[in-house]
């Protein structure tokens, strides 16, 4: 058997490595078949064929031998692999052979494939066919010769593209004659409802191709599915050719799109002047509203087209039609102050006094715009000049900016103080645009200098509040009231001192202003300038008698008025207090400016970010540390509540009271304790506990209730703070003022273990005789309450109505503690 067996296998490795090789060498032909093919090598072709490449091969990207080559205009190849029987009509992912040759304009690979038998009416899956790849590249002679022998002229793609579409589209003139000329279709449309003259209009500027499909019997007013037809896709691309060839041949100029604008509309969007004119010229409707309402004057006038507005206006437009804000041709034409425009406007019977959505007239646009001619020629031919918006502000006031429209308006007798309805006179809004020479022929005619607006202000008081120092000058010089207040009881000194205007400050005080002015909230000009952190403006008033501790309604001085921005300037607190304020003063709370500053925090996420500057600077000037407010809080109960460490610290090196108790009895221990919290790590917790302990805290001392710091650790359930106040001394048996020990503080087993554990007194009685069994059977805690008898409470014990535990546990039906209980005894 095994002789047998290795000539065997010895034939089967033989055989198997000849086949190898022999697939090895075809391969090796196969590529040197398209080695050759690639460079026009007939030779090489040849000699690949004979060593056995195959004909019909296949590259690396699926492409056959036949088809690379219809590549070049190479006959001698492509008749050598045919009548080596190349598959004439193989199929690629890109197309046949005879489409590839067509494609490449290789007329002569596309007549000798015809020739033997190649389909030229072959599509793709997209559905390209030989004739739409030939039209598309603009290869005319090939186009002419697929047509000759049967190509389909209307073949269309999977998009509806036509050979007579894609030719339009490449721009092929002669190819687009010549389908036409065959009878290719012009009116088939896309998936996109565009046809061959659509694009044609888009692509072609020279008009040619647009002509041929209109004497063609292209329909000249369809549209895509945006709305697009030929004439918008021409004056959109500035195709003034093709716009001719279509007004010639009688294209609908009134045609419009989903906005509802016309070609008009659009040559006037794209100021296109010659189109816009074409078109106006060949009758198109000069009174269409698109979308916004707006005709084609109104356009052409909001895109400054002066010249093709006046040629709508010539043709007969509708010069009193306005868009839906309002807008009218006169008011446009005076915005962009033309005369001749406007004079022809007003020829045309033009509303001179019309008015917009906003009440505005055309005189109050050419008041904007400042221009006299215009603004005496409306005047002349009947505009109202005392007219008001629907702000209530009168032609006049819109006139401001040009002392000489000023001027020719006064002549008019009119009434100069006339305030809109926001109470705004026209010398208000001439001080707020800063229009000094405005200003001052305002007030020399007459202008009431103290005019108050609806937040009752004036016009002294709105240019101090903006610094405007040049008119706050000119009203002082026109004996402007200095000490008139605003609805919110601020002077014009007060708002220039919050805002830091030191000039304006110095000419108001020099003119008159009381310094010592409170408004609504008993604010000085002193303490706004403070807070705000203005120093000159604060010496500036303290220089001219400024109470440096005046307080406003709320009982703060500057200092703590400081101390309360969000800015907390340390270097204004510092200067405070060099400049003498009281560093002890409090407010209507009893809030000092240290008890203050010891809570001043900011939240960034979940930390708290401490301004300990502050309390640092108001330490160093003496403040004092053991102040209390009107609830007996002191600073260091108010830092130790916030749990900043390093302020607890610095009160206590200054001596504060550790064990001082607010009105409560509570102590800065206390509210260490009752500012703990899940966001509060127990590290911090217990670090706060010993810094205080260590300053002499009394962990015993009770407030006003009984309760100790620890009573409150123990109602918090916090395991750590327990644990580290027993170790501390905590009398863990201290009872409140109900007789109550913490051990009725818990509801939670684990704590009331430690407590048993620590020593606690299990029965004592608080004044009604209840025992902390009676309390946990009360509350329905019944892990607590079998815990408690387990640990050997007294189950016989009686309240002060007779009651037992038992009794208790039997009345709420506690069947499991009544077993318990019976067990117990």
């Amino acid at each position: 058997m095994k002789k047998i067996l290795i000539p065997f296998c010895v034939l089967l490795f033989s055989v198997t490595a000849i086949a190898s090789r022999q697939q090895q060498d075809k391969v090796f032909t196969n590529q040197q078949l398209f080695k050759g093919i690639d460079k026009r090598d007939i030779e090489l072709v040849k000699k690949a064929i004979s060593n056995g490449a195959n004909v019909n091969a296949r590259n690396r990207n699926g492409k056959s031998a036949l088809y690379e080559a219809t590549k070049e205009n190479d006959t001698e190849i492509i008749k050598f692999l045919i009548d080596n029987r190349a598959d004439i009509n193989v199929y690629n992912k890109d197309g046949t052979p005879i489409m590839n040759a067509a494609e490449r304009g290789n007329l002569e690979a596309v007549k000798y494939l015809h020739k033997h038998g190649a389909n030229i009416n072959t599509f793709l899956e997209s559905g390209m066919t030989a004739l739409i790849y030939a039209s598309e590249d603009g290869h005319i002679n090939v186009v002419d010769f697929l047509l000759r022998n049967g190509a389909n002229i209307d073949s269309e793609t999977t998009q509806r593209k036509t050979a007579l579409y894609m030719a339009a589209k490449g721009k092929h003139k002669e190819v687009v004659s010549l389908l036409l000329k065959n009878g290719a279709n012009s009116n088939i449309r896309t998936i996109k409802n565009q046809s061959a003259l659509l694009i044609a209009s888009e692509k072609d500027y020279s008009g040619d191709i647009v002509k041929l499909l209109v004497n063609s019997g292209a329909e000249m007013d369809i549209q895509d599915i945006y709305s697009n037809s030929p004439l918008k896709i021409a004056v959109k691309n500035k195709h003034i050719k093709t716009v001719k060839i279509l007004i010639a041949k009688g294209v609908d100029l009134d045609l419009t799109d989903d906005k509802n604008s016309t070609a008009l509309h659009i040559a006037i969007g794209k100021k296109e002047k010659k189109i816009a004119n074409l078109l106006i010229k060949s009758g198109a409707d000069l009174n269409i509203r698109n979308n916004e309402g707006s005709t084609p004057l109104i356009l052409a006038l909001e895109n400054r087209l002066k010249d093709t507005a006046k040629n709508i206006i010539r043709y007969g437009a509708d010069v009193n039609i306005k868009n839906y804000k309002g807008d009218h041709p006169l008011r446009l034409a005076c915005r962009i102050s033309d005369k001749e425009l406007i004079q022809l406007l007003i020829e045309k019977r033009a509303k001179i006094n019309e008015k917009d959505i906003d009440g505005n007239t055309p005189l109050m646009s050419a008041a904007i715009v400042g221009d006299t001619e215009i603004f005496n020629f409306l005047l002349e031919n009947g505009a109202n000049i005392y007219a008001t918006d629907s702000s209530g502000k009168t032609v006049f006031s819109h006139a401001l900016k040009k002392p000489e429209l000023v001027k020719l308006y006064l002549k008019h007798n009119v009434n100069i103080n006339h305030a809109d309805k926001y109470g705004k006179t026209p010398l208000m809004i001439a001080a707020n645009n800063s229009f000094h020479g405005t200003l001052r022929i305002l007030l020399d005619n007459g202008a009431k200098i103290d005019a108050r607006d609806m937040f009752n202000e004036t016009a002294l008081i709105k240019a101090a509040s903006y610094g405007k120092k040049g008119i706050v000058q000119t009203l002082l010089m026109y004996k402007a009231k200095v000490n008139l207040k605003d609805y919110m009881g601020k002077t014009a000194l007060k708002k220039a001192a919050n805002f830091g205007y030191a000039d304006i400050v110095k000419m108001l005080i020099s003119s008159g202003a009381d310094i010592s002015i409170k408004d609504q909230r008993g604010q000085t000009a002193f303490i706004a300038a403070a807070a705000s952190g203005h120093k000159a403006v604060a010496d500036i008033l303290l220089d001219n008698g400024a109470n440096i501790n005046a307080i406003n309604k709320y009982g703060n001085t500057a200092l703590h008025e400081t101390i309360g921005r969000s800015e907390r300037k340390p270097e204004i607190i510092r200067y405070l207090i060099n400049k003498g304020i009281d560093i002890d003063a409090k407010n209507k709370y009893g809030v000092t400016a240290l008890i203050k500053a010891s809570a001043l925090t900011e939240l960034h996420g979940w930390s708290i970010v401490f301004y300990n500057e502050i309390a640092d600077i108001l330490l160093e000037g003496g403040a004092k540390v053991d102040l209390q407010d009107e609830d007996g809080t002191t600073a260091l109960m108010r830092a130790a509540n916030m749990k900043n460490m390093d302020l607890v610290k610095k009160l206590l090196e200054h001596k504060a009271n550790v064990n001082k108790q607010n009105d409560r009895g509570q102590t800065a221990l206390f509210m260490a304790v009752s500012s703990s919290s899940q966001f509060v790590s127990s590290k911090i917790y217990i670090e706060e506990l010993e810094l205080l302990l260590k300053y002499g805290a009394d962990i015993n001392i009770k407030d006003s209730n009984g309760n100790t710091a620890f009573t409150l650790a123990v109602k918090k359930e916090d395991i750590k703070a327990i644990e580290f106040m027993l170790n501390n001394s905590a009398d863990i048996n201290s009872k409140n003022s109900l007789g109550e020990t913490v051990l009725f503080r818990t509801s939670k087993l684990e704590v009331v273990k430690l407590l048993v554990k620590r020593g606690i007194d299990i029965n004592a009685a608080d004044k009604d005789g209840q025992t902390p069994l009676m309390y946990a059977i009360s509350r329905q805690n019944p892990i607590i309450a079998e815990y408690l008898i387990k640990s050997g409470a007294d189950t016989g014990a009686k309240n002060n109505k007779g009651q037992t535990a038992s009794d208790i546990a039997k009345k709420m039906g506690r069947k499991s503690l009544i077993v318990l209980f019976n067990k117990a005894n």
